[in-house]
């Protein structure tokens, strides 16, 4: 595993259906294990809002994620700038 993806890969999978096309909030997800968590939700189908201090972190990743908006194979992606 590497640095960016701490969360085993593959854990979540089990739960695809029941995260598909539901809204899944991750704080913490400019890095570790919330940004691991953001990228699977996000994979399973999930429509991911992620936090983080960082607002220009959360974009880079934003776009990372969606590098064309195409959102047919993935949920939808969403940032914001928090401090919880």
């Amino acid at each position: 595993m590497d640095r960016q993806s701490d969360f085993p890969p593959g854990q979540l999978r089990r739960y695809g259906r029941r995260v598909s096309g539901r809204t899944v909030v991750v704080t913490g997800a400019s890095s570790g294990i919330g940004m691991a968590l953001a990228r699977e939700f996000h994979e399973l189908g999930a429509n991911v809002v992620i936090g983080a201090r960082s607002e220009d972190k959360l974009r880079e990743l934003a776009r990372e994620w969606e590098p064309d908006g195409d959102t047919s194979r993935t949920g939808r992606i969403a940032y914001m700038a928090v401090d919880v």
